[in-house]
């Protein structure tokens, strides 16, 4: 054996980490080689060097940081799980609502078309002629206010008092004003009686939802009415 394959193998000598063949080759060189001698010297003073040496301590917040990057590592984990399942889930839910694009965008263009020029016309598209547009949702309205016609003009309302401005009526699917409430003015006793009455005898026209009657509002001011459903 060389002195150079010697002197790699010295520190497996030393440890006795060769195979026998080796160890006894090894052996048998030393004697008749001084520099290979010397070098396996220095490795058995240095073996007994650490030896002596004692171990580094460990920082004293070595084990709370340990715990630390535990417990973030395990929080990670669970974020990362519940983020995959969420995922997971949308996918289910919108991939059987999924189109082909071509076909998706057209109908969706189509649908705002025809909802966008309803609400905005109230004439549905393709009208034949004599067709009269319906918007989709038609105010209440007042038509009889007590004993005095709508339909006679601007005329005032019977006085209640100075003291009510603007009264909300709220209207039911019949038409009748089931209840009411003073949005400007402090009604006193006798004004509030003649409230009473004005909701009992008005008539008023229903909201109406895509032609169906449904309840509304309506706001009338007692100086000169001025309706809104």
């Amino acid at each position: 054996m060389t002195c150079r394959a010697v002197r790699r193998n010295l520190p497996g000598y030393l440890d006795g980490a060769l195979s026998t063949r080796d160890h006894m080759m090894i052996a048998q060189h030393l004697p008749g080689c001084v520099e290979c001698r010397s070098q396996l010297e220095g490795y058995s003073r240095m073996a007994a060097l650490l030896v002596r040496a004692e171990p580094p301590a460990p920082p004293p917040d070595l084990s709370l940081r340990i715990r630390l990057a535990v417990d973030q590592a395990r929080r990670d984990s669970v974020w990362h799980r519940v983020r995959r399942a969420a995922t997971r889930m949308l996918e289910d839910i919108l991939e059987p609502l999924a189109v082909p694009a071509t076909g998706g965008v057209a109908m969706s263009l189509m649908f705002y078309a025809v909802v966008l020029h309803s609400l905005l016309l109230g004439v549905p598209l393709g009208a034949v002629p004599n067709d009269q547009p319906i918007p989709v949702i038609q105010p209440a309205r007042l038509e009889m206010l007590s004993a005095l016609p709508a339909s006679a003009g601007r005329q005032h309302i019977p006085d209640i008092g100075s003291d009510v401005d603007l009264v909300e009526f709220t209207i039911n699917a019949q038409g009748q004003a089931v209840s009411y409430e003073v949005l400007s003015g402090t009604p006193g006793r006798d004004t509030l009686r003649q409230l009473d009455h004005i909701l009992l005898f008005s008539h008023f026209q229903p909201q109406l939802s895509f032609g169906r009657p449904t309840a509304g509002r309506v706001l009338v001011r007692f100086d000169e009415y001025h309706v809104k459903g």
